[in-house]
């Protein structure tokens, strides 16, 4: 879903990385997309 939320507020992804588990994915963004990218994924995920 955080890939959407980011790609819908036109956030470049740089790198996914999962970890061992299924539960956390780490998404890299352009410093410059930072504050965009968390207002984006926090909406998606908090409405």
């Amino acid at each position: 879903m955080d890939s959407k939320a980011l790609a819908d507020n036109k956030v470049n992804v740089r790198i996914i990385d999962q970890g061992s588990s299924q539960i956390n994915i780490i998404t890299g963004v352009d410093e410059a997309d930072t504050e965009k990218a968390i207002k984006a994924i926090y909406g998606a995920f908090v409405k």
